[in-house]
């Protein structure tokens, strides 16, 4: 339930409600997705960290996650009996904000969450969602009060009384009409940078589930969401500074061309490596776009991330570039690489099984392989309707890209001829192959 916040709920925080006895602090880094726990040291007393932030979310119009941009909230959740879960969104900081950090002070029933950055260094502002974690909190009521750097001293504070034990979850928002926040409708498309990982290795290994994306390649995983007009981008092995500062990304949404312009605001290690950004662009129809990303680091003369996306007609797929240069790597062998693409291979005919049917509609046919003079090396036949057609594309386009990447990795050479497409139908209740598609 979402519930709207008057002035009325509080008396006005004095300077001394602030000076508190129990202060819990961390610094995080903006955009950063790695999680802090919290750690009680063997004390029942209340603590509480900032762990996570979204990053700068206001490079296109209209701005905002989870709530209208316009509104500045605050959402709880009880995880369990002592520990609770509180999401700031739409916080407003400097769009260069250095470190955002947190002081979190404890006073009988009142919770103050004190936010800072160590900027600015830029003229202009944009908005955040911020994550907290208390622990040992026990179940009552409390007051919840947000000390935003940017609100006008005229502006109404963000803050509301809960009851845990009544309530164990609830959304509070305050109206906002200033910079940054701003009145738009919410239905034109746009794009936010909602998370980040830590600098890989070397290697480009992942510290996410993304186990065939060899280092070399610079790769974007998608998959888009028809009901919520979703699109959500994963960007796998994105090169930037070892010490990147704020990394973000200004998002261009024209016509059927998605632009992701990837920046980091500084760079004062003498390295760089790799990281996975996850990107969300929303209110976004289902019909075929072009997606491009200008990534800072690419060498010239190495091939740019773009490519079409059907989204209608593939809701889920990946692409990927080559990238044989710094910081690009990859310590692979050719025998381990082959028997990593026979093991796709063999999951890939796993799920399409036998391709039962019950006419020749049902019959479909996808291309399989990447053959280094062009072209597909084979065509499966499957049924749609004993495989997740949309999924069995996705395990294709991994394949493909993971077979284009093993092709210039080691030179290898075939045949130029080109594999004509088949004619399929159902054949006594299962889908085979009638002929070929003349050319």
């Amino acid at each position: 339930m979402l519930q709207r916040i008057h002035g009325n709920q509080f008396a006005m925080i004095t300077a001394a409600a602030i000076a508190f006895a129990a202060v819990s602090f961390l610094t995080f880094a903006p955009g950063c997705d790695t999680e802090t726990p919290t750690k009680p040291g063997g004390s029942m007393k209340p603590n509480a960290a900032l762990v996570r932030s979204s990053g700068c979310k206001a490079k296109v119009a209209p701005i905002g996650s989870e709530a209208p941009d316009a509104e500045d909230c605050f959402r709880y959740r009880l995880e369990d009996a002592h520990t609770l879960s509180i999401r700031h969104v739409n916080a407003a900081f400097n769009c260069c904000p250095g470190e955002i950090t947190a002081d979190i002070s404890f006073a009988n029933d009142t919770i103050t969450i004190v936010e800072r950055e160590s900027g600015p260094a830029c003229h202009c502002l944009c908005l955040y969602d911020l994550e907290y974690r208390f622990e040992n909190l026990q179940a009552g009521t409390y007051a919840i009060v947000f000390i935003e750097p940017y609100i006008n001293e005229t502006d109404e504070p963000l803050r509301a009384t809960i009851d845990l034990s009544a309530s164990p979850s609830d959304t509070f928002c305050v109206e906002r009409t200033t910079y940054p926040w701003s009145s738009g409708s919410g239905t034109e498309p746009y794009g936010i940078l909602v998370w980040r990982t830590d600098c890989s290795s070397g290697g480009g290994t992942t510290p996410i589930a993304k186990p065939d994306v060899p280092g070399d390649m610079s790769c974007a995983d998608w998959r888009y969401s028809d009901a919520e007009r979703v699109l959500i981008l994963d960007h796998i092995n994105a090169a930037f500074n070892c010490c990147p500062g704020d990394i973000g990304a200004d998002i261009r949404i024209q016509n059927d061309t998605i632009t992701i312009v990837e920046r980091e605001e500084q760079s004062i290690c003498d390295c760089s490596c790799l990281y996975t950004l996850c990107f969300e662009i929303r209110n976004l129809e289902p019909r075929s776009y072009t997606i491009r990303f200008v990534e800072l680091y690419v060498p010239p003369g190495d091939e740019r991330l773009e490519f079409p996306a059907d989204l209608a007609a593939i809701p889920r797929g990946m692409v990927c570039a080559y990238r044989p240069h710094y910081p690009w790597g990859y310590q692979g062998t050719v025998e381990g690489d082959r028997a990593k693409l026979e093991a796709m291979r063999k999951d890939i005919l796993a799920r399409i099984a036998t391709p039962s049917c019950g006419g020749d509609g049902e019959c479909r046919y996808i291309g399989l392989g990447a053959k280094p003079c062009g072209g597909v090396w084979e065509y499966l036949v499957y049924s749609t309707a004993t495989v997740d057609t949309g999924f069995l594309k996705y395990l294709v386009s991994r394949y493909n890209a993971f077979n284009d990447g093993f092709n210039r990795r080691y030179s290898i050479y075939s045949d130029c001829m080109f594999v004509l497409p088949p004619r399929v139908g159902c054949v006594e209740g299962a889908c085979a192959v009638l002929g070929v598609v003349p050319r």
